[in-house]
């Protein structure tokens, strides 16, 4: 496979408080991400992205999440949903090429408690090469943030177009199918959803993950346009 088209899809998300001063007296922990990512047949993504935080001492204004491939991003959204149910209004400012700012509009800022951050966008990964022809298959490339905090459970949906031969988990390096992947696979009439979980992440790791694909399940021509 051609270098150029190893390239991870970088939806690496790396939350920071966003003005100095605040630094100085803010606290908060990730406690967990769970990632949807939903493919068509032409490589366009539906993702989405749950970011769990646990505000120790606040306000929580505001988050960034940077490493985005915002050139590609198509109608990105963002919820925010306090642990008794209660949602906040919020928004998404683009603050440069690769970073959008999550800003919380409450009049009262979030003090204290766990705060889930919904992310939805869609992206190309056609013509991002995430997902591209490997010999007689496609070959999907994910690769999630590096865990600001270590936390338990990193789940990640992959929600294909089904196919003859289901998505599998394999070894980048070998292409050898992932024996050590923690996986579940449902075959729903006209998709196949593939849930991959890493049961602990550590500070500072990335979980990735390599999908083969059969390529029954994608529109050729749309591959060919992204070449």
């Amino acid at each position: 496979m051609h270098p150029r088209r190893a390239v991870a899809l970088a939806i690496a998300f790396l939350p920071l408080v966003v003005t100095a001063p605040a630094r100085a007296w803010q606290e908060v922990h990730e406690l967990g991400q769970d990632f949807v990512v939903r493919v068509e047949s032409t490589g366009v993504a539906s993702i989405e992205d749950k970011v769990r935080w646990h505000v120790v001492r606040g306000p929580l204004k505001s988050l960034d999440f940077g490493n985005l491939d915002v050139d590609r991003l198509r109608d990105p959204s963002v919820t925010v949903t306090a642990e008794d149910g209660r949602p906040l209004a919020a928004h998404l400012v683009r603050q440069d090429a690769r970073t959008f700012r999550v800003v919380i509009d409450e009049p009262r800022a979030p003090l204290r408690g766990i705060f889930a951050f919904d992310l939805r966008w869609q992206t190309d990964l056609a013509a991002s090469h995430a997902l591209v022809k490997d010999g007689a298959t496609f070959r999907l490339t994910w690769s999630a943030p590096a865990a600001v905090d270590g936390f338990d459970g990193a789940r990640t949906v992959f929600d294909v177009p089904a196919a003859a031969d289901p998505p599998q988990a394999i070894v980048s390096e070998t292409g050898l199918v992932d024996d050590g992947a923690v996986a579940s696979l449902r075959r729903d009439p006209g998709r196949d959803v593939l849930e991959l979980t890493r049961p602990h992440v550590a500070h500072g790791e990335s979980v990735a993950w390599t999908l083969r694909l059969d390529a029954r399940a994608l529109d050729a021509r749309a591959f060919a346009t992204a070449s």
